[in-house]
């Protein structure tokens, strides 16, 4: 990424292409574990299917620079989303997404990573927690028949 003279945007080049034969494996995994031992589920919120490329992050830094990242989006909840990425985010970080939804709108939702773990190869899987839960059918749409369940 380099250096914007002006110290106030940087962007990233597109994201790297996520296959979609990974996010099924991911999805079939989280599906395995849900199904599992019958142990009480840790979520709060059931996660479904959000498969969006190129989704707008936005990182803050110190003296009120921003930088831009797209990123392939993985799941969503009411609580948070999931999305993967060629760079690892460190728990802890504030974060700031452009969401596309059902009506083609972008909406700006806050989050706070909790979560960063190698996934194959150079892929991280990053999980987000909302700082305000959001209307999940604004992004998966409110006939839940038509939601698929990842976890």
């Amino acid at each position: 990424m380099s250096a914007n003279k002006s110290g106030e945007n940087e962007s990233s080049p597109p994201t790297v292409q996520i296959s979609k034969a990974l996010l099924d494996r991911l999805d079939d995994f989280a599906l395995r574990q849900l199904k599992g031992d019958g142990s009480p589920a840790r979520r709060v919120h059931p996660r479904y299917r959000y498969r969006h490329v190129d989704v707008r992050l936005i990182l803050s830094h110190s003296g009120g620079r921003q930088t831009f990242y797209p990123v392939c989006m993985r799941n969503i909840s009411a609580g948070g989303l999931a999305f993967l990425d060629n760079k690892a985010l460190m728990p802890e970080t504030n974060c700031r997404f452009m969401l596309p939804a059902v009506d083609k709108k972008l909406y700006p939702v806050d989050g706070l990573a909790r979560s960063c773990r190698l996934v194959e190869g150079s892929i991280y899987e990053v999980g987000v927690e909302f700082i305000e839960p959001v209307d999940l059918s604004l992004f998966v749409g409110a006939d839940s028949a038509a939601r698929i369940r990842t976890g």
